[in-house]
């Protein structure tokens, strides 16, 4: 089956790392994975039509034994992604960072380990799963040019492995902060004249992450509730003159709830929040944490409204960048939701978790590669202009919203469409070509 010219050209991030045999099959197993009711090498050499023409070990090659880069690819699409969204240099890039399990199961697959997961049920207690985990750095955008909807758009993607596993493997041990670093020190390096803006969990948003940030770069994540908070240092560290050691650090605050609690003159504002109106309270001061005394802060401690009759916690967040405005704090932190909605429809629609790769090379190249195909896909759609026609293409039971999205299965229905309709038009214009010689 040929590959429609729009999808074609998005597909150059790949086939730049490719010899062109490698990227001629590697074309063929795209249109089997959108094709495939089961994402897996084989059921997509089966859907794409090949299982007849060529050995299926020609395909699975290309992900366990050919010469290319699966890193370079992510920076590939990443500059792609950069020339499409964020044209004007001056513009904030905002970058978001999280980690996501693939189940699997057997002991002979490289690189699986026991992580947790907040969604593993046992009858022991112990959420956990055995599973490969994937650290992620992806680039938020609009790729639907009528519709106000933000997307993850993976550029990265780092197998974590718990320290047993890199011990058995003879691996040296990495943790999930420094492969975030190393992969957004990469990023920065290349576009030195650019500037990020990071929005992360908690978990990569901690004290050490701020040492380690580079220059050209603003993050943006939540506190712990029990998080100590210090008063801006008056006087210049190591000017203190007498005995004992200067003081680094200001005076101790107070909890950010107790000072939510305890403040009378608490901000109320409607914000877009998750794809909708949300008002919101929340108090905002400047304050250093313990780990890096010498970075002042722009703290928001807010209180989103009640849901289904509970009283929310308050939610601290806080911005590197100590002038921002709390009201892009807050929205900047919310928008970090868009890469769960990636980790979603990579795993229920692409197949992220189904694959069956083994091997060290097949391992560290399909994941990414799917996740990859997830940002071209989004961006093939914003090219070909689906955000019109999601009204129309949706069931008549699921019209309150026209967003376009994964889980409508607006986008793999329109790519089958298309490359099925491609296929006819180039059989029978091959026919009519056949006919007229013969005549």
């Amino acid at each position: 089956m040929i590959l429609l010219s729009s999808l074609n050209d998005l597909l150059q991030v790949f086939s730049e790392e490719m010899t062109l045999p490698t990227s001629l099959n590697f074309h063929q197993i795209v249109i089997g994975w959108l094709f495939a009711s089961r994402h897996t090498v084989a059921a997509a050499v089966q859907a794409s039509g090949n299982d007849q023409t060529r050995h299926h070990s020609a395909f699975y090659r290309i992900f366990a034994n050919a010469s290319w880069d699966v890193n370079q690819v992510g920076w590939n699409l990443a500059d792609k992604i950069l020339r499409r969204y964020y044209p004007l240099v001056s513009n904030p890039v905002e970058i978001v960072f999280d980690d996501s399990n693939a189940a699997k199961s057997g002991r002979k697959i490289f690189g699986t380990g026991w992580h947790y997961d907040p969604l593993a049920d046992s009858p022991s207690g112990k959420r956990t799963t055995w599973a490969h985990n994937w650290v992620t750095m992806a680039i938020l955008a609009k790729p639907l040019r009528d519709q106000d909807k933000t997307v993850a758009l993976t550029v990265q993607s780092r197998l974590y492995m718990p320290p047993k596993t890199a011990e058995k493997l003879g691996q040296p041990y990495h943790n999930k902060l420094d492969h975030a670093v190393e992969m957004l020190r990469t990023l920065c390096e290349t576009y030195p004249n650019r500037k990020f803006q990071v929005v992360a969990d908690a978990a990569y948003g901690v004290g050490e992450m701020f040492s380690r940030l580079p220059s050209n770069c603003v993050l943006i994540s939540r506190l712990r509730s029990d998080a100590r908070l210090f008063q801006p240092l008056e006087t210049p560290p190591n000017t203190k003159k007498g005995r004992g050691r200067p003081r680094i650090r200001g005076q101790e605050m107070k909890k950010a709830g107790m000072i939510f609690e305890e403040c009378k003159q608490r901000v109320t504002c409607r914000l877009k929040l998750y794809g909708k109106e949300t008002c919101v309270e929340y108090v905002t001061f400047q304050a250093s944490v313990y780990q890096s005394p010498a970075k002042l802060l722009r703290v928001v401690v807010v209180q989103f409204p009640e849901t289904k009759g509970k009283k929310p916690l308050h939610v601290t967040l806080y911005s590197t960048d100590s002038e921002m405005s709390p009201d892009k704090v807050i929205e900047a932190y919310c928008r970090r939701w868009a890469i769960e909605e990636t980790f979603h429809d990579a795993k229920g629609h692409l197949g992220m978790d189904k694959r069956q790769s083994r091997s060290r090379k097949a391992v560290e190249r399909l994941a990414p590669t799917i996740l990859y195909l997830h940002a071209i896909l989004w961006m093939w759609a914003g090219r070909a202009g689906l955000g019109s026609q999601a009204a129309k293409r949706k069931a008549p039971w699921n019209r309150l919203t026209s967003v376009v999205s994964h889980s409508d299965g607006i986008l793999f229905s329109a790519f089958r469409a298309l490359l099925t309709f491609s296929r006819i038009s180039s059989a029978f214009f091959v026919q009519t070509n056949l006919w007229g010689s013969a005549l």
